[in-house]
C-alpha cells in the first residue's frame, strides 16, 4: 500500500490549493487492529450478521438486516467510541443484495468485507428507491417534481445511492411532513436538509476573504455553538458573484449559497455574538445578496448563513466491491458507446455528506457523492481506490492486480 500519510505530501505552494492535509484525519496513518474497540459486543461478525440480522449471500434482500446492525452499533457503541476505539461490522464473502439506501450514521465504525473480489454489495433499487418523477423528455430525474409537504427531491442532493454517510436527523420544522410522507419521500426530510434550510443563523455583519471572524445576528442562540464543533458557512449568491463567474444571463441567477465551506469553531464569544474559525475564509462572506451593491435576485434579499453541523465521523468502508445489478432491468439505450440505466434507476455511488473536502479517485475528479461527472455506471471489473479526506471518513476499494499511484499533492 502506498504511503497515505502527511509524510507523502508536497509542501503548500503559493497560489495553489493547499492539499497538504488531505487524507484520513489530515494525513494520519489508516487505523489498524490497535485502534479497535476492546469490547467484543462492538464488533458484529459475518456469522452474527447471518444468525442475528439475516444478512446472507443467498440472494435474499439484506437491506433491513444490515441497517439494523448499523443501528445497533450506533446505539450501543458510538457514545463511548473514538478514533482509537473503532467498532466494526464484517460482511461475509459473496454477493449481498441491497435494495434501499443504507445510512452509515454510526460514528467510529468500519464496514469491512472479506476482500476485493470476495465481498460485493450488489445494489438493486426497489420501487421505493427508484425515482418516480422524470423530466418531460424522460432524460433525467425531476428533483422539483418529487415533492411532499414543504419538501422536494433536490433536498436529497446529489440523489439516492447505495450508501450514505450522513445523519438521519429530522428538524422539528419538518417533523409532521416526515411523519406523513410515504416511504419514497421520507429521505427528503432527513439529514443535511436540516442544516441549511431549517437551522441557518443569519449574520449582523459580513466578513472578508481571509478572515477567521464570524459576526452573528444579535438574536443568535449562542448555546448552539461549541468550541471544536463543525460549522457550515454559506455566502449568499449575488449578481456580482455571478458576473465574476462570467454568467451574464440574469435569468440563471438563483438565491442560494454557492460559496460554502466547513470549519471547526476555535472560539466562542457568547456576549459579543462572535465566532472564531480554525482557518481563514476562502471567499468573501457578505451580509446578504445585496450588501455588495448588487440588485436583489428575483426581488428577494437573500442572507448569508452559518449552521452548526452534526457530522458523522470516523466511518470506514473497506475490502469490498460495489456494483449495481442490471440483470432483468430495462436499458435506456446506448450513449457514447456506454450502456445506460433507465433514469429512474440511475443511482449514485457512496454519498458522504457534511465532510470538509471533496473526494478524488485515481486521477479522475468526482462529485461529493463519489460519482463520475458523466454518471456512468460503475463497472464490476473496474474498481479504483478512493480515500476521502474529510471528517475522518475513509472509503477504500482495492483494485485487482494493480496498485494505484500515490497522491503527493
Amino acid at each position: 500500500m502506498p504511503d497515505l500519510t502527511s509524510a507523502n505530501r508536497r509542501a503548500p505552494m503559493a497560489g495553489l490549493p493547499d492539499w497538504s492535509k488531505a487524507g484520513y484525519r489530515g494525513g494520519s496513518a489508516l487505523p489498524g487492529p490497535a485502534e479497535a474497540n476492546p469490547d467484543a459486543a462492538c464488533h458484529i461478525t459475518a456469522q452474527e450478521l447471518a444468525s442475528q440480522y439475516g444478512v446472507r449471500t443467498d440472494g435474499s434482500d439484506a437491506t433491513a438486516g444490515l441497517q439494523r446492525a448499523v443501528d445497533a452499533i450506533r446505539t450501543s457503541c458510538t457514545p463511548s467510541a473514538g478514533y482509537t476505539k473503532l467498532s466494526s461490522i464484517t460482511l461475509p464473502a459473496g454477493r449481498i443484495v441491497i435494495t434501499r439506501q443504507l445510512a452509515l450514521d454510526a460514528d467510529y465504525m468500519v464496514l469491512r468485507g472479506m476482500g476485493m473480489g470476495q465481498t460485493t454489495l450488489a445494489f438493486r433499487p426497489d420501487a421505493v428507491t427508484r425515482y418516480d418523477t422524470l423530466t418531460a423528455d424522460g432524460s433525467d430525474w425531476d428533483e422539483d417534481g418529487m415533492t411532499h409537504g414543504a419538501g422536494k427531491g433536490g433536498w436529497t442532493w446529489p440523489g439516492r445511492g447505495l450508501l450514505r454517510v450522513q445523519t438521519r436527523e429530522v428538524s422539528p420544522k419538518y417533523a409532521s411532513d416526515h411523519a406523513s410522507a410515504p416511504a419514497n419521500r421520507k429521505d427528503i426530510f432527513e439529514g443535511s436538509v436540516n442544516q441549511h434550510w431549517a437551522s441557518g443563523v443569519a449574520l449582523r455583519e459580513g466578513s472578508a476573504l481571509g478572515s477567521t471572524q464570524i459576526r452573528l445576528a444579535t438574536n443568535a442562540d449562542m448555546a448552539r455553538f461549541k468550541v471544536g464543533a463543525h460549522l457550515w458557512v454559506g455566502a449568499a449568491n449575488s449578481a456580482k458573484f455571478y458576473q465574476q463567474q462570467t454568467v451574464g444571463d440574469s435569468s440563471k441567477y438563483v438565491n442560494q449559497h454557492m460559496p460554502q465551506q466547513i470549519f471547526q469553531i476555535a472560539a466562542v464569544d457568547a456576549a459579543g455574538k462572535d465566532l472564531t474559525l480554525d482557518k481563514p475564509l476562502e471567499y468573501d462572506l457578505p451580509l446578504n445578496s445585496t450588501s455588495d451593491g448588487s440588485p436583489a435576485i428575483g426581488g428577494t434579499v437573500y442572507p448569508s448563513r452559518v449552521t452548526p453541523l452534526k457530522v458523522v465521523q470516523g466511518v470506514g468502508i473497506e475490502d469490498l466491491g460495489i456494483t449495481q445489478e442490471l440483470d432483468g432491468m430495462p436499458k435506456l439505450g446506448v450513449r457514447r458507446h456506454t450502456g445506460r440505466r433507465q433514469d429512474e434507476l440511475r443511482q449514485h455511488r457512496p454519498g458522504v455528506r457534511t465532510a470538509r473536502h471533496r473526494p478524488e479517485v485515481g486521477r479522475r475528479r468526482l462529485d461529493p457523492a463519489g460519482r463520475d461527472p458523466d454518471d456512468r455506471l460503475p463497472r464490476g471489473r473496474h474498481r479504483e481506490r478512493q480515500e476521502h479526506p474529510g471528517a475522518g471518513v475513509v472509503l477504500r476499494r482495492f483494485p485487482r492486480g494493480r496498485t494505484p499511484p500515490a497522491h503527493s499533492s
